[in-house]
Parts: C-alpha cells; sequence; structure tokens
C-alpha cells in the first residue's frame, strides 16, 4: 500500500467532511494564526489537534507504514487498560477514520493531553531545583511501574513526556510500545538521538528493555539540572547530550567532566552511563531502579532508613 504524503493528509484533514471518524463528527482541527491546520509530524504519523466544541483531541494520521500497525495498537490497548496505570491515556484506533486523495487511511484518536513537554518544563523551573528533583523521583516511579508491567514506551524523549504543573507525568505517542503479546515484531522506531544507546539503531525486534538508557539520561538530566542550573539549554533536539556526544563520550568534556563531579550522586549517574555506552547490546543494560538501589542507595541511603537502625 502506498502511503499519502504529509502534504496531502494536511489537505484533506482541514475538510471537516473529509475526516470520517465519527466520534469527531462536526470538529475542526485547530489552526495557525495563518489559517493552516496546526500539526506535528514524525518519522511515521502526522498528528492533528481536533476541537469538538469544547473538547480537544490528538488525531494522528499515518504517512509512513508501521508493520502491524492494527495489531500492535489492539495489543497495547488491552494492556494498557488491564494495568490502569495513570501515565496513560485511552485512545482508539480507527479503521478507515479519513479519506486522503480518494483512499481511505487508518487513524488514531485520543483526548489532548495538558501540560507542558519536558523541555518546556524544565525551562520554566531551571531555577527551581527542589521541583527538578521531585520530578526525577517522579519519573523513576513510573518507569518502574513500566518494568512491573513489562511496558516499554520506545521513544522516551521530550516530546513524549508531558508535565503537569503539579509535576505529575503523562506519555504520548505510543507507536514505538512493546507490551506483553508483541515479542517479536521488528523495532522500526529507533527514538530520538540524545536519548538512544548507540546500539539502539542495530536492534531488530522491540522488548521490554527498550527504555533502559532512555530512562538514564532523562534521569541523569534531571538531577544533573537540579545542581547545575547553568548548563541548561532550551534550543536543542537533546536533553543533555547529543547523539554524537553518546557515540564518542570520551570526546564529550561535558560528559567527562560530569563523570567527575564532586555530586556523588551525579558521578556514580555518569560512570553508569559510560559502562552502558560499553555494552554492544541493549538486551545488556539494567532497569533505572536496579542502578538507583544498588550504585546509590546502597552507598548513601534515605535518611529514614539510617534512622530506623537508632
Amino acid at each position: 500500500m502506498n502511503y499519502p504524503s504529509r502534504t496531502a493528509i494536511v489537505n484533506s484533514v482541514k475538510y471537516p467532511a473529509l475526516i470520517r471518524d465519527t466520534f469527531l463528527s462536526g470538529g475542526f482541527v485547530t489552526k495557525t494564526s495563518g489559517g493552516k491546520p496546526k500539526f506535528w509530524s514524525g518519522g511515521f504519523s502526522i498528528v492533528f489537534q481536533i476541537d469538538t466544541g469544547g473538547e480537544l483531541w490528538a488525531f494522528k494520521v499515518w504517512h509512513t507504514e508501521l508493520k502491524d500497525n492494527k495489531f500492535r495498537y489492539t495489543t497495547v490497548s488491552e494492556v494498557l487498560e488491564k494495568c490502569a496505570l495513570p501515565y496513560f491515556t485511552e485512545f482508539e484506533y480507527v479503521e478507515n477514520g479519513v479519506l486522503v486523495d480518494g483512499v481511505l487511511m487508518d487513524t488514531h484518536r485520543m483526548p489532548w493531553v495538558d501540560g507542558a513537554p519536558l523541555k518546556d518544563y524544565i525551562n520554566s523551573n531551571i531555577t527551581n531545583p527542589v521541583k527538578l528533583a521531585n520530578l526525577a523521583s517522579k519519573f523513576q516511579l513510573m518507569v518502574a511501574e513500566f518494568h512491573k508491567h513489562n511496558i516499554a514506551h520506545g521513544d522516551l524523549q521530550h516530546g513524549n513526556i508531558i508535565v503537569q504543573d503539579d509535576g505529575e507525568i503523562s506519555v504520548i505517542d505510543y507507536d514505538s510500545f512493546f507490551v506483553e503479546g508483541l515479542q517479536g515484531l521488528p523495532d522500526l522506531i529507533k527514538g530520538q538521538g540524545g536519548y538512544q544507546h548507540p546500539s539502539r539503531y542495530y536492534n531488530l525486534t522491540i522488548n521490554e528493555k527498550l527504555d533502559y538508557f532512555s530512562e538514564l539520561v532523562i534521569y541523569t538530566s534531571l538531577i544533573v539540572y537540579s545542581e547545575h542550573p547553568e548548563l541548561w539549554s532550551y534550543d536543542t533536539d537533546w536533553l543533555l547530550f547529543s547523539k554524537e556526544d553518546l557515540e564518542t563520550p570520551e570526546l564529550c568534556t561535558l560528559f567527562m567532566s560530569l563523570k567527575k563531579s564532586d555530586n556523588p550522586k551525579i558521578a556514580i549517574l555518569m560512570s553508569t552511563m559510560h559502562e552502558f555506552l560499553r555494552c554492544e547490546d541493549i538486551t545488556q543494560l539494567l532497569p533505572l531502579e536496579d542502578i538507583i538501589n544498588s550504585k546509590i542507595n546502597a552507598k548513601f541511603p534515605p535518611l529514614d532508613d539510617i534512622t530506623d537502625k537508632f
């Protein structure tokens, strides 16, 4: 099947009559100040915001084939419904949801998730170390819940992590998900550079360990910025290190400097990241909670744990 171009999809969605998802009947795509449809484009799909009269919805259309797409989304939906974790939003995979160039295309609909993308939240709170440290803790708790249920997002990065004003976290964009039942499916969406282990680009099938490296990158970045706000840079496509930094960390001055940090937690996290980067396969990596429990809490117990011993 030939998939439509991004331009063709945008040109169709601006006409309500061509949106065949009946749930969105009467809705209109949100437009830019110039009157054109507002959209967010990724490697496989485009997402629009649809207003149905007081309710906002994320409406996704694929411009590139994602193998076994319907099966993936059906399986993910079943697992997330059973888990009932607060980090996910219910969604519907809709067959024939939009007409593009005379061809009916499948679509995806979910409520629009309010909040700030991760980098925007950090940018607004870069001088508030307590908020950043709290966010790091909440992030660690979230991914630990993922691991309990053998869930991997597959593309954890700033654009897919939404933070509410109270610091609660939601994740969006489920194209790259792994859940039980999807074993053996190809790893098509490799994630964003600056978040992924270099060997991810050679990984063949999706599995529960897809997020282990990006979790470490995001958690470490939040801890670093809570300690060193002067390092913050908003206008990048990464959080702390670029794709090239992670490919050759020995050549990255910032990487090697943080590895020698006076803050023992940062030093341990950076040394662990360096160890991970020497691994040749993502299946050799450990989940974030294992690193924190074995390498950080074991050496620097929380105050409550110390008090209990006396």
